[in-house]
């Protein structure tokens, strides 16, 4: 069935996590360089990769391994480096590819859209803004404001029903296998994979439809819809 709304993960999926940690890597280099015994932006950025979990871990435990693990000659405490990381940090997102050029195509065809991310208000909220996300989306739920998080059925809920779109019409793309995909699935909307570096887990039947380049949902949607394009791709 073709869908009349289009919902998306956050991080991952519209931003570019990688990209954004290797700028925050470069602004975390520009304002430490005189209390780093070396500077790599490069390991930097490794080290700051491997801290981050992919955006899973707590952003105390993040300011902990990164006050410990990199090369410091005079290493800031933890809590100075968690307040860095909130000052800085979703100021250095990045967009992922063809993110504007997407939404737009999109909105042009009549899809609603939105954005269902965990997370706090102020980092999500603050990402949001600086890359305009906020004009080119009818609904954002950020899991702080509402009290629940992904995979939580609810929250797909309370996006749906601000675009008063029923589960069956609304697809939804995102990169994590649990929070996203089978999240989506069990609130019954239709599942699309943003494959990043992640591995399918093991016991779970894959979803049906998936992408590794957001642009790739308009090929998705121009078959489900029945117009000429290329065939879709599926898992």
């Amino acid at each position: 069935m073709a869908p009349s709304a289009v919902l998306f993960d956050l991080d991952d999926t519209l931003i570019d996590r990688s990209k954004s940690l290797a700028r925050f890597a470069a602004v975390l280099s520009g304002a430490y360089d005189h209390q780093f015994a070396m500077v790599d932006t490069r390991a930097l950025y490794a080290i700051i990769r491997s801290a981050d979990g992919g955006g899973y871990q707590p952003r105390e435990r993040v300011a902990e391994d990164l006050a410990r693990l990199l090369p410091w000659r005079n290493a800031p405490t933890p809590r100075q480096l968690a307040t860095f990381w909130d000052t800085h940090f979703p100021l250095c997102s990045q967009p992922t590819s063809e993110l504007v050029e997407t939404l737009t195509w999109l909105r042009a065809r009549g899809l609603k859209t939105g954005i269902v991310t965990n997370g706090r208000v102020a980092s999500q909220g603050r990402k949001i803004s600086l890359l305009g996300l906020d004009e080119l989306v009818d609904s954002v739920v950020i899991s702080e404001a509402v009290g629940i998080k992904k995979p939580d059925q609810r929250i797909f809920a309370i996006a749906l029903g601000q675009l008063n779109v029923p589960p069956a019409e609304a697809w939804f793309v995102g990169d994590h296998p649990a929070n996203d995909v089978l999240g989506a699935a069990a609130a019954r909307l239709t599942p699309v994979w943003f494959r990043r570096d992640t591995t399918w887990p093991d016991g779970y039947p894959p979803p049906r439809l998936s992408i590794t380049g957001l642009h790739e949902i308009i090929a998705l949607l121009s078959a489900a819809m029945g117009n000429d394009g290329p065939t879709p791709a599926a898992s």
